[in-house]
C-alpha cells in the first residue's frame, strides 16, 4: 500500500495542477483555433458566438450572412428584412440559453477549484488564490470582448 506522506500528497497535488492547466491551456487553444479557422472563412462563430457584450460584430456577421443569401438567393428587400429579423431572433434565443448555461458553468469551476483546495496545502493555497484572480481577471477581459461563457477555461 502506499503511504501518503506529506511528498505524495504534494506530488499528487502538482500532478492534479498540471492536469487542469493542461485542460485550460487545450481549451483556449481550441477556442482560439476555432476563431481563427472562422475567421478566415469570413464568418463569425456562429451559434457558439459572442455573447451580448459583441452586438456589433453580430449585426455585422447577420449583414455579411444576408448579403451572401442575397446574392447567392436573389433575395427580395422584403426577403431580406424577413431573414435579418430571423436571424436576430435566433441570436436573442442564443444569448438567452447562454444566459442560463452561465451559473452552470460557473458552479462546475467553483466546484473544482473548492477540490484543488482540499488537495493542496496550507502554504500552496495563497499562491492558489493568487493564480485564480490572474485566471479570472483574464476571463473578465475575455468576457468583455464577447467570449461567450460555455467556452471560458478555467
Amino acid at each position: 500500500m502506499v503511504d501518503f506522506n506529506r511528498a505524495n500528497r504534494r506530488a499528487l497535488a502538482l500532478l492534479a495542477l498540471v492536469f487542469v492547466l493542461g485542460l485550460a491551456l487545450g481549451a483556449v487553444g481550441h477556442m482560439l483555433s476555432e476563431r481563427n479557422v472562422l475567421a478566415s472563412r469570413g464568418r463569425g462563430p456562429g451559434p457558439g458566438g459572442p455573447g451580448p457584450g459583441a452586438q456589433g460584430g453580430q449585426a455585422a456577421q447577420q449583414t455579411r450572412l444576408v448579403g451572401r443569401l442575397k446574392d447567392d438567393l436573389n433575395l427580395t428587400d422584403e426577403q431580406q428584412t424577413q431573414i435579418k429579423g430571423i436571424l436576430a431572433d435566433t441570436q436573442h434565443r442564443y444569448d438567452d440559453i447562454r444566459e442560463q448555461m452561465s451559473p452552470l458553468f460557473d458552479k462546475a469551476r467553483n466546484d473544482s477549484r473548492d477540490h484543488m483546495r482540499a488537495v493542496l496545502t496550507p502554504e500552496q493555497r495563497p499562491k492558489f488564490e493568487d493564480f485564480l484572480n490572474r485566471v479570472d481577471e483574464e476571463r473578465q477581459k475575455r468576457d468583455e470582448a464577447g467570449t461567450p461563457p460555455g467556452r471560458r477555461s478555467q
